[in-house]
This record gives C-alpha cells, sequence and structure tokens, in this order.
C-alpha cells in the first residue's frame, strides 16, 4: 500500500515469489521425468521446464533486471512464447509443480526467411531483459536475426497473488 502512495520512499523489495520461464531444453535422463520428454526437429527434448530467474527471498532495487538469452529449440520457428511463472518454493523444476502458476506471456515472432533461417541454425538468439523490483515486471525482448523487438508489462500485485489459488491472469 505504501508503495502506492509514495513510490520514492520504497528503494527495494523482498520477493515473495521465485519467478522463471517455461523451457524445452536437451532432455537429460538423469535429471528429467522420462513423461516429459518430447521431439522437437529430431531431438530430445524436456518440456515444461521451469527456469528460474530469481529466487523467493531476493531483495531487489526497484528497477533491478535480469538478462537472459534464449535459443529457439529449431530453426523453423515462427515464433517464441515466453512464459512466466512464478512459484512460492524457492526449488521449482517443473511449470506444473504444486503451486506453480502462470503469470503471463510475451510472444516474440521471428522472420521465416530462408536467410533468417539458416542464421538461426549456426545460434543466434532472442535477447531478454525482466524488470522486477516495481508493482509490474516488465519484459523485453529483441531477435537477434531481426531486430525485431517485442515487450510487455505484467501485473505482480505479490499481495493479492499470495490469496488467489489460481493465476491472476485468468
Amino acid at each position: 500500500v505504501i508503495f502506492g502512495h509514495c513510490p520514492r520512499l520504497i528503494k527495494s523489495r523482498v520477493l515473495r515469489y521465485t519467478y522463471g520461464v517455461k523451457l524445452c531444453p536437451p532432455f537429460d535422463p538423469n535429471k528429467h521425468k522420462e513423461e516429459k520428454k518430447l521431439s522437437i526437429a529430431g531431438k530430445d527434448r524436456c518440456r515444461d521446464c521451469f527456469d528460474t530467474l530469481i529466487s523467493i527471498g531476493t531483495e531487489v532495487e526497484i528497477g533491478h533486471q535480469e538478462f537472459e538469452e534464449y535459443y529457439p529449440a529449431s530453426y523453423l520457428t515462427r515464433g517464441v512464447s515466453l512464459e512466466i511463472y512464478c512459484s512460492p518454493k524457492k526449488d521449482v523444476q517443473y511449470i506444473d509443480d504444486e503451486d506453480c502458476f502462470k503469470l503471463g506471456e510475451l510472444h516474440v515472432p521471428l522472420d521465416p526467411s530462408l536467410q533468417n533461417a539458416v542464421a538461426r541454425m549456426l545460434g543466434v538468439s532472442i535477447k531478454v531483459a525482466y524488470t522486477f523490483g516495481d508493482t509490474e515486471l516488465k519484459v523485453w525482448a529483441v531477435d537477434q536475426v531481426s531486430g525485431n523487438q517485442m515487450s510487455c508489462t505484467i501485473e505482480m500485485q505479490e499481495e493479492s497473488i499470495a490469496n488467489q489459488p489460481s493465476s491472476p491472469m485468468e
């Protein structure tokens, strides 16, 4: 409540949730459940993995940024969806773990041209900045091949999230 009335008084906050994104990393039978295995472009991947951006209990200053770089699972991909999840637990492995829920999503369209497909085969990425610390999570992504930029803002409202069993986006 103080933040809404006097935002300049608040310099930092302690996160009440662990925030992460859904990924499909290469399947590792020593780490991943067999039922999470899927094949993308002839390669075994693990579906529904939770990749932690920042953990519960972390003190973040207003405007704190986390930077990530993602590589599409296939060079034929026409777009990448950055699905953002949160959980009241520190250690989260999958997005369907108990108490983990979807907070929001940003779709980054990818240029399907042959030239860009070749660049993706060579491992060109999507760079993403996540800005925490405010009452919102700001996500900014740029496709390193085409230069296309996308962004979104997701209300965090951690106090109201704590009292809801389902996603605040529903």
